[in-house]
């Protein structure tokens, strides 16, 4: 949402760049990738779909799911790895969005899931 992701890039106006940038590559045929970050309780509370549905309405071709590590912000903690149980529950969801014989869906999802024990 747009409070939200003001607040994660620091900016009180970064939703309407984003929004703007958007219908600028839609003006000129460009396709438009989401990059995220999702922590692993976002495949469980909902944000994962969310997502999804935002991706849909911006007219997006792809999402691609970037697993947090300890870095950045989350360097000194604040990030959970995800359990063996976690990945198969990321691939149930990407694979949900990417069967289109049970989904109509029209954006594709990608993830690449490191796994290590926590």
């Amino acid at each position: 949402d747009k409070e939200s992701f003001n607040e994660f890039m620091g900016k009180n106006n970064a939703w309407d760049i984003l929004l703007n940038g958007i219908k600028k590559c839609h003006m000129v045929n460009l396709g438009v990738a989401i990059n995220t970050c999702l922590k692993k309780d976002d495949f469980y509370n909902g944000k994962f779909e969310k997502i999804m549905d935002k991706a849909k309405e911006f007219n997006a071709c792809l999402v691609q799911i970037i697993i947090p590590k300890p870095s950045g912000g989350w360097l000194e903690g604040g990030v959970e790895l995800y359990s063996k149980s976690d990945i198969n529950q990321l691939k149930q969801k990407v694979n949900m969005y990417n069967n289109y014989e049970t989904a109509s869906r029209s954006v594709s999802v990608s993830a690449i899931p490191v796994y290590r024990e926590s």
